[in-house]
């Protein structure tokens, strides 16, 4: 019998790469990225980000450190132009709220009710029409009815302003912190603090045409870890009560992995889902439009090596919801300052 062969190319080594990453032989996933293609430049940047997490949960941190600032530096020098195309901040463009913008990289606002990728495209199209080139890429992804930060790429996923997010996404440096309204028994009081730990795995229901992502729990899913803590307690409003000892809570949470629904699942996992998240059994109140989930604020290094940690303001809808629950925002803009990776 013919002895089974595996063509060497950019698919291939990137398996390998991540199943040694994986299991934590980052020295052979290591060894292998550097036999990689060099043409193959955004499947180099995510297994660069693999390569690096394997070193950070083996306990190297030091050294997954120097090894990301030294591909900083090189990309770096590697960029021809770095797009950065309006300018200022906090300004309007292609119809949507420009939050922070550094060299080839910049943060908007997404409201509900649109998808990532239909953003990206009016910005492309917006781009485009001013006479620039309308690549805008995103190496992250909010759901649709999901507000708050979305950080964007002046330039193609194989820039060097792409891959220096992509690698930082992928090693888990790029820090999130959403808040939400759930609902359930009560976590503890404000203050108290926990996580969830369990594994996800995302399954398409529905038929053809109306089919729809949902994550379950489920052992043989990916890894997921959910930090969280309890900013404010509040009493259900009679008409919306289910259980009598149930509770609406509002959360600061933070994924330290970015799995699809991964918040909206975990918390439904453990019996508190988001108010409003029909899909994961969440509270449906007159006072709630949608998912009440929104990105805040998140924290990652430009290619210049500034800390970038650009700050959604709080949409009217959540704002209502607060407003009718009697809850003064003036307390979470006095939060702890966002803790950095």
């Amino acid at each position: 019998m013919p002895e089974a062969t595996v063509v060497p190319n950019e698919i291939t080594y990137n398996a390998a790469i991540t199943a040694c990453s994986k299991s934590g032989q980052w020295h052979q996933a290591l060894k292998l990225l550097s036999m990689m293609p060099e043409g193959a430049t955004l499947n180099r940047a995510t297994a660069w980000g693999s390569v690096l997490l394997s070193m950070a949960l083996s306990g190297n941190q030091e050294l997954q450190a120097s090894m990301m600032e030294s591909l900083r530096l090189q990309w770096l020098e590697s960029a021809s132009r770095i797009g950065r195309y309006p300018s200022g901040e906090n300004y309007s463009f292609g119809g949507f709220r420009v939050l922070l913008e550094s060299d080839g990289l910049f943060a908007v606002f997404k409201p509900a009710g649109i998808t990532t990728e239909e953003l990206v495209a009016r910005l492309s199209q917006a781009l485009l029409s001013e006479g620039h080139p309308g690549d805008i890429t995103s190496s992250s992804r909010l759901d649709v009815e999901t507000s708050g930060v979305l950080p964007l790429v002046f330039g193609p996923e194989c820039s060097a302003v792409g891959r220096w997010l992509t690698v930082q996404f992928a090693a888990r440096q790029v820090a999130k912190e959403y808040i939400c309204l759930c609902s359930g028994p009560i976590l503890g009081p404000k203050g108290t603090q926990g996580e969830i730990d369990n594994p996800l795995q995302v399954l398409k229901t529905g038929g053809a045409g109306t089919s729809m992502l949902k994550a379950v729990w489920s052992s043989s899913g990916k890894a997921a870890l959910t930090q969280y803590e309890v900013l404010e307690v509040f009493q259900q409003p009679l008409l919306a009560r289910v259980n009598e000892d149930d509770v609406i809570m509002m959360l600061l949470v933070r994924p330290l992995t970015g799995r699809t629904h991964q918040i909206r699942s975990h918390l439904a996992g453990i019996g508190r889902p988001i108010v409003g998240d029909g899909n994961y059994g969440g509270l449906k109140a007159p006072w709630c439009r949608r998912v009440l989930l929104h990105c805040w604020r998140l924290s990652l290094m430009d290619l210049n090596g500034r800390r970038f940690q650009p700050e959604a303001p709080f949409p009217t809808d959540l704002l209502e919801a607060w407003q009718y629950l009697g809850y003064d925002m003036t307390q979470l803009q006095d939060h702890a300052v966002m803790q950095k990776k």
